[in-house]
């Protein structure tokens, strides 16, 4: 509380004004939050403050560090790094983020400091993957992070700026021309990232991606088309424009219109003109696209049931393998597919293999029968087609008698995820599988892999109900900044524990306390009130 101390005699009157003004500046230059004075190498933290406004840039980056170190208890010195933002020397405006991001501070200050840093080529980069972080309130960013998605030969920069609109979310929608020009022009992770941002962007990418359907270029429309059948419901404000290119010259486009109109209205028979011409197309994937639209149409596809068993029998390849799969999708009878299945994964097509283990794994504890063909696939040499296979055995439930001893022979596999995905595929068989609890606990204690570590821990708590050995392996992992998808697992397998994870309750809230990332905050909030409702 500020005294002003009376002056005595009418001398002194005209100097009380300049006194309390003078006595009142050094307040207003204080920060703007209540600051928890801590030492670090022998300073206080009022020290590292001052020590931000040096002449000497060793004496800032060293204040920096001393900042960052103490995390969000360094928050009264978020203002004051904000400056240090636009240093010429690049050190200091890295070394300055660093800190600034680490004390925490809140969006309203947080956001504001980021978005200039979008124009600086050195730092962009990691201002949009903090904004990323910040999750929907960093809104007023996204018209600096649009430009990053243009002419841009930085394909990690487009990746995270598409990245960071996607984790804004709907109110990201003038983002929606911009992001689907990199899904024109691009491959790989910028165009996965594109994809991902226009569907978190949901209903309000529908009006643009609806435009977008009279573009000239074919593949364009095809995926604008793709867009949208992924959208579903959310699709609804593209409709009109969907039935207007229902007369489009190109039968695959035609029939993914149809698809997204289907998903809308459920209402089949103003579309099944269209999938039947299509499964009469002699191109493939004309026919397979038919067949996957009639199978996602479930009981509504059942007029296309003659059509589609012929398929089973007269189509080749894919196209058979899609007509099974659609015959599955509507009747929910596994029964006469299963064989189709089983003779298809063993032809050696590798697209045939590819696509059906997933189709398989889709099916679930009704393509059990097909564990047999599924543990062939989980030899092979191609380690995306044994991650398939192990995913899939994890889906179908597999009887034990069969593959116990194979997956226990996965868990030594070179590639860490099948060996992750086979201790999850184990820890469901439960009793049966316990001969794997020794493999189990050496992946537990020292894989390289922390996500595999945490995927044997699961299982050992699954088999076992071992408490006090698996619940420091998924503390240790919040207590550290390891791998995100880890860390997710670990917060997924404690939930699955419910109150017997209670020791883990100050490692969660202290992560809670230091996350950046607005998911994750979530999901450790929804963690905790799993292990403690009260």
């Amino acid at each position: 509380m500020l005294r002003i101390v009376p002056l005595i005699g009418r001398g002194f009157a005209r100097l009380r004004r300049p006194l309390v003004c003078l006595m009142i500046l050094p307040c207003l230059s204080m920060p703007d939050f209540a600051v928890d004075e801590f030492h670090v190498k022998g300073k206080a933290l009022r020290s590292w403050i001052h020590d931000l406004n040096s002449v000497s840039d060793l004496t800032k980056i060293e204040a920096c560090q001393a900042l960052e170190s103490q995390g969000s208890r360094s928050r009264p010195a978020a203002r004051a790094l904000v400056p240090l933002l636009r240093e010429k020397e690049f050190l200091i405006r890295i070394c300055a983020l660093h800190a600034f991001i680490a004390t925490d501070p809140p969006p309203e200050i947080l956001v504001p400091a980021l978005i200039p840093l979008l124009q600086d080529a050195e730092m962009r980069w990691y201002a949009a993957q903090a904004l990323a972080d910040v999750g929907p309130e960093a809104r007023a960013a996204i018209p600096a992070l649009i430009p990053l998605l243009k002419g841009n030969n930085d394909i990690k920069l487009a990746e995270c700026a598409a990245y960071a609109l996607g984790e804004i979310g709907p109110d990201a929608k003038e983002a929606v021309p911009a992001l689907c020009e990199v899904l024109f022009h691009s491959k790989g992770p910028q165009s996965d990232r594109a994809w991902n941002a226009i569907l978190a962007i949901g209903s309000g990418a529908a009006e643009h991606l609806g435009a977008a359907l009279v573009d000239p270029d074919r593949e364009h429309r095809r995926t604008v088309a793709a867009l949208l059948i992924a959208l579903e419901e959310k699709a609804r404000p593209a409709r009109s424009a969907l039935r207007h290119d229902l007369e489009d010259e190109d039968m695959l486009a035609r029939i993914m219109v149809a698809h997204a109109l289907w998903n809308i209205d459920h209402q089949a028979e103003p579309f099944l003109p269209v999938f039947f011409a299509g499964l009469k197309d002699p191109k493939p994937i004309v026919r397979m696209q038919a067949l996957r639209a009639l199978g996602a149409m479930g009981a509504d596809g059942q007029v296309a049931l003659p059509e589609i068993r012929e398929l089973t029998k007269t189509g080749k390849g894919r196209v058979r393998l899609y007509a099974a799969f659609a015959l599955w999708k509507i009747n929910q009878d596994a029964r006469p597919v299963l064989p189709i299945f089983a003779e298809l994964l063993e032809s050696g097509n590798r697209a045939v293999i590819m696509e059906g283990v997933p189709f398989v794994a889709e099916m679930g504890s009704a393509a059990r029968d097909l564990a047999p063909n599924i543990l062939k696939v989980l030899k092979s040499p191609d380690p995306a087609r044994r991650l398939d296979a192990a995913n899939a055995l994890c889906a179908i439930g597999p009887d034990p008698s069969i593959a116990v001893t194979p997956l226990t022979e996965a868990l030594k596999d070179d590639y860490f995820l099948v060996r992750g995905n086979a201790a999850i595929a184990l820890s469901k068989m439960r009793e049966p599988a316990r001969p794997a609890v020794p493999i189990l606990w050496k992946l537990m204690e020292s894989d390289e892999s922390e996500l595999v570590r945490v995927q044997a821990a699961t299982a050992v708590w699954r088999l076992e109900k071992d408490v006090d050995n698996t619940l420091p392996i998924f503390r240790d992992l919040l207590e550290s900044n390891k791998e995100e998808t880890a860390v997710r697992l670990s917060l997924k397998s404690i939930t699955e524990m419910g109150s017997l994870a209670r020791p883990t309750a100050p490692a969660l809230r202290a992560r809670l306390q230091q996350e950046k990332k607005w998911r994750l905050r979530s999901e450790i909030q929804q963690a905790l009130a799993s292990i403690d409702p009260k």
